[in-house]
């Protein structure tokens, strides 16, 4: 599919080929995530980002996934739930540790 611009029209904007459309987006479910090592409980909501592969290719957080938590205010297991923008659709969820410190 050619999805280069045709030109100029009017102010500055440019108009697509009429046959132009969207790519399918891509389910994030079918991405690989690096293992989540054990994080150690410091008083507050754990966050992290973790590594997201699609394809062989490192995606980026807020470009291509936003992400958000479950049970990650506490000891125990908690959720990160990866979902897919812009070109990736859909979510997945990754659960890692929380524990105690020694």
């Amino acid at each position: 599919m050619d999805c280069r611009r045709t030109g100029k029209f009017g102010l500055g904007t440019h108009r697509l080929k009429d046959h132009d459309h969207h790519h399918a987006a891509k389910n994030i479910d079918k991405a690989t995530v690096a293992s989540i090592p054990d994080q150690e409980w410091k008083g507050e909501p754990v966050v992290l980002i973790p590594d997201v592969m699609y394809e062989g290719k490192k995606l980026a957080f807020a470009k291509d996934f936003e992400l958000s938590y479950h049970n990650n205010d506490k000891p125990g297991t908690a959720s990160v739930i990866i979902h897919g923008k812009n070109a990736f659709k859909g979510s997945k969820t990754v659960s890692f540790n929380i524990v105690a410190p020694a």
